[in-house]
């Protein structure tokens, strides 16, 4: 996909690099990323890492460490706890400091941070033409220097939004993260020509805000995310706890997303408990990475009374065994309070796999006859789909939704760039006379 509008794209992956096993945001810029680089576009995708100094192009394979990791024996592994517990640290001694200073610690740690990861990566000579792609999580580091030196050196930004979420919940996070989210937000849209969103939601959402804050956004497009062939992009071994806890006639649903509190993951256990007490039989499977602000939700599932009876908790699932669950559970349960857009919701329909799911924009957007919606917050819409779903057949299987892999995603991405960076064609001359003659008449006439 060749384009006058755009020439190398100079894509960041400065957070993604960083991570271990590729996850949410990180599993988009991973796919978006191989994806772009077969569409070809323009003279070509290089994959660049933030410096304070200016972008760097990331060593030979930098991404081996990113590739996904068979799944652990364990139902929560040591070194996750470990990482769980360094990471809830943290904020609890940051939060003994007055925000000024730790705004100053937060913003000095990861330029340090990121100009470390990267000081060994040979430094990007910036092209008259070239478009930074800003995909990732890079509200972690101080991105728009960036972005500011590629447009000064005859070059573009596109920023990518996933959602705003720290805008619209900032209960759901921290203080300090909420502040920086804002203070990224505003600085990088100063300095970009073009916005995509990962849903109609999301660029709903942003404008709607942008609007209210009195910022005027540069065109703004939306495009679908992608998801990986086989729903999660890998087959592989299945722990056998997790395969027995799926089998048998009782019915078994399941939540897949990383645990933090827009996944409402309380109200969902709630919910099932109550089912429970009403002697219902039924089996619930919560899969998702562990993260410090949910600590308190992790250590009621693991010393819940009917974990490995009824509540299965896994904090180390595999992709092979994500799919898995698609593939056993009656449906995939997401309760969540916020997306912006809802990958496990796609993945599991083109699965085969029903959905109950909040009420949510996006979800909305997404949405066939495979998803049934519950009011938020409401837990007896929500008990009310899963006992109608329970009672059902298991093999009488719904209509799978269509496909629509990581290649088709990059393509329409990179349509909905080359359509906003593309030139636009000044009025004719006669065109602008006519205009200012009518002008200056108006004018006469007041």
């Amino acid at each position: 996909m060749k384009s006058a509008a755009m020439g190398r794209l100079l894509f960041d992956v400065s957070f993604t690099r960083t991570q271990a096993r590729p996850a949410g945001i990180s599993r988009t810029v991973a796919r978006l990323l191989e994806s772009m680089a077969r569409a070809g576009t323009g003279d070509g995708v290089l994959a660049v890492s933030f410096h304070s100094s200016g972008l760097r192009r990331p060593t030979a394979g930098w991404m081996t460490a990113a590739a996904p990791q068979p799944a652990t024996t364990g139902n929560f592994s040591l070194g996750a706890t470990r990482s769980w517990l360094t990471e809830g640290l943290a904020p609890r001694v940051s939060a003994l400091l007055p925000m000024a200073l730790r705004r100053w610690a937060w913003t000095t740690f990861h330029r340090l941070r990121f100009d470390r990861i990267s000081r060994g990566d040979v430094a990007v000579e910036v092209r008259t033409g070239d478009v930074l792609f800003l995909g990732d999580a890079s509200w972690n580091y101080e991105i728009w220097k960036a972005a500011k030196q590629v447009r000064a050196a005859g070059g573009r930004v596109v920023l990518m939004v996933h959602d705003i979420m720290p805008i619209r919940q900032p209960g759901f996070c921290s203080p300090i993260f909420a502040w920086m989210f804002v203070r990224w937000l505003t600085k990088v849209l100063a300095c970009s020509d073009a916005v995509v969103c990962n849903s109609k939601a999301t660029e709903d959402d942003l404008r709607s805000w942008a609007a209210s804050a009195g910022l005027d956004l540069p065109p703004t497009r939306h495009f679908r995310l992608g998801h990986d062939a086989t729903g999660v992009g890998a087959a592989g071994p299945v722990r056998p706890q997790l395969a027995r806890f799926t089998a048998g006639d009782v019915p078994c649903f399941a939540s897949v997303g990383t645990f933090e509190p827009k996944k409402n993951y309380g109200f969902l256990l709630d919910a099932f408990e109550q089912l429970w007490d009403r002697g219902l039989p039924m089996r619930l499977v919560i899969a998702g990475r562990p993260a410090a602000q949910a600590a308190a939700v992790i250590q009621r599932l693991l010393g819940h009374p009917e974990r490995d009876r009824r509540l299965l908790t896994l904090l180390d699932a595999s992709d092979a065994e994500i799919a898995h669950l698609y593939g056993h559970c009656r449906a995939l349960v997401l309760a969540s309070r916020f997306e912006g857009f809802g990958l496990p919701l796609v993945e599991a329909r083109t699965q085969g796999c029903a959905v109950i799911a909040s009420d949510l924009p996006v979800f909305r957007e997404l949405a066939d006859e495979g998803v049934f919606l519950f009011a938020q917050d409401s837990r007896e819409e929500l008990q009310q789909w899963v006992v109608r779903l329970a009672d059902q057949a298991p093999e009488a299987p719904l209509p799978r939704m269509a496909p629509f892999s990581w290649d088709d995603s990059a393509r329409q991405c990179l349509a909905a760039m080359e359509e906003m960076l593309r030139p636009r064609a000044a009025p004719p001359q006669r065109a602008r006379a006519a205009a200012t003659i009518e002008a200056d008449r108006g004018g006469l006439q007041t």
